[in-house]
């Protein structure tokens, strides 16, 4: 019913591919083939994170964007975590690595270290330097000059010290990133 009251256009211009999980796919060929059946489908919008896969959930959007950069609205985040340097060239090995780390995984542990980390970064400021530094490392993961939309992962606004409010006005006048905004858990912005 909900697909026929909305009608299929609306809801492929509506649905978006959040790409956390694209680093837990057996292979890298599955992973592209997996964002460019999506893209068949009319999915335009794509999510991903500098934390997701430490940074290889990036390294992938950016082999599937190549030639249709125009046609999609891709989003980063920037704040949670810390990724440390990632090597292209190496990430088809890291998927399958991943991929077999996160079947032998105990869900429950998982889920302890995405909270430890979530709540690591919340007593913590996010100066300037971090934000250029992670968006910058995200534009050349990504293959872009440009990201249409950036969002604060998992933190707040009094999170960002004086000097990360400016550089952000500062990306975004340059074109760097078209919007800014806040991907947070919902009960954290109630609270």
């Amino acid at each position: 019913m909900f697909f026929y009251c909305l009608g299929m256009n609306s809801i492929k211009k509506n649905i978006g591919f959040g790409g956390a999980s694209l680093t837990s796919m057996p292979s890298l060929k599955q992973a592209i083939e997996l964002l460019d059946l999506s893209y068949d489908l009319g999915i335009r919008h794509f999510d991903t994170a500098p934390v997701y896969g430490n940074g290889y959930s990036e390294v992938i959007y950016g082999k599937f964007i190549k030639g249709k950069r125009n046609e999609v609205f891709l989003v980063s985040k920037f704040g949670l975590g810390n990724p440390s340097k990632v090597f292209p060239l190496m990430a088809p090995l890291l998927i399958k690595l991943n991929y077999l780390r996160r079947q032998l995984a105990n869900p429950v542990n998982l889920e302890n270290q995405i909270n430890s980390s979530v709540i690591s970064n919340i007593t913590s400021k996010i100066d300037a330097k971090q934000i250029i530094h992670s968006i910058e490392s995200s534009l050349k993961r990504l293959r872009t000059d440009h990201l249409n939309a950036i969002m604060l992962h998992e933190a707040m606004p009094n999170n960002l010290s004086d000097d990360s409010v400016y550089e952000l006005l500062k990306l975004k006048k340059s074109g760097k990133v078209l919007k800014i905004g806040i991907a947070c858990n919902v009960d954290r912005i109630i609270q």
